[in-house]
């Protein structure tokens, strides 16, 4: 599964795509703004239309709340130290079945 926000300005609308590369289907187009919100929204409703047990593979630009959403549903927490010592802080981390890409396009100059 492929997430794409297609536009340039952070306060303007996105165009939000989810596809199936093996399959070759459209999954959803979502037009809205860039947040935490829409991103939740995209990657939790066209999860809904999977198998339950279905963890596809995620590649997406970077963009944080991508992997806010991701680990929300994927992830699983960890429980900071309890005993003796520094107390440390729980926190969510990604369990062994999440499959998660980030594609970072770079250019050289003259291309």
């Amino acid at each position: 599964m492929i997430f794409v926000g297609d536009h340039f300005r952070e306060d303007g609308d996105w165009i939000w795509t989810s596809f199936c590369s093996v399959e070759k289907y459209l999954l959803g187009i979502v037009a809205d703004g860039r947040g935490h919100d829409v991103a939740e929204r995209v990657v939790n409703g066209e999860l809904d239309k999977l198998a339950v047990d279905h963890v596809p593979y995620f590649m997406t630009d970077g963009y944080k709340p991508y992997r806010t959403v991701l680990l929300e549903r994927y992830g699983m927490y960890v429980i900071g130290n309890r005993g003796r010592g520094r107390p440390g802080d729980d926190r969510l981390v990604p369990s062994d079945r999440l499959n998660y890409a980030i594609v970072e396009k770079t250019r050289k100059a003259g291309d």
